[in-house]
């Protein structure tokens, strides 16, 4: 159940390192906020964007998996875990909590991949004169992640449909 953490792991590194490597092909002012016809209307610098993205690949991920973790330490539960009961109780609260882990780390992998691709269609955003949000490339790159958070949370929530016979 480790391995999902070390892709975890593994993808910050590398969505962190894609994003410092190619933000030379950034000019000076990023246009990073467009409007509904994909026209440029917020800016960042360069430096400030780079830190941003770089923090967001490390940290909303984390976020992520901080949550699905601690949500049943917390003692509240986690409110869409079928068969509540058994998967908290005493004797599986350690094994439920490394499987939502292992759950989540999948979860931040798909949110650095989801990150990177927009810093990729940022770059050609700003790759043209004046910077234009190339539409097609940011909705395909969206629906996928979505697909993907879907297919994601009907896994997770299959994995504790079934409660062992005793």
């Amino acid at each position: 159940m480790r391995l999902p953490l070390f892709a975890l792991a593994a993808a910050m590194i590398a969505g962190a390192v894609v994003i410092d490597r190619t933000a030379a092909d950034l000019p000076v002012h990023v246009a990073t906020h467009f409007g509904l016809r994909g026209d440029a209307n917020g800016w960042m610098s360069r430096g400030v964007y780079t830190g941003v993205m770089t923090g967001l690949v490390i940290v909303v991920p984390l976020f992520a998996l901080l949550k699905i973790v601690l949500l049943p330490a917390a003692g509240r539960g986690w409110r869409g875990l079928p068969h509540l009961d058994y998967w908290l109780a005493p004797e599986r609260r350690g094994a439920t909590r490394w499987r939502l882990a292992s759950h989540a780390a999948v979860l931040g992998c798909l949110l650095v991949a989801f990150l990177v691709a927009m810093h990729f269609v940022l770059l050609d955003a700003n790759a043209h004169a004046p910077p234009a949000l190339p539409l097609q490339p940011f909705l395909v790159a969206l629906l996928v992640f979505l697909a993907a958070v879907a297919a994601w949370a009907t896994l997770v929530r299959r994995s504790f449909a079934r409660v062992p016979l005793r």
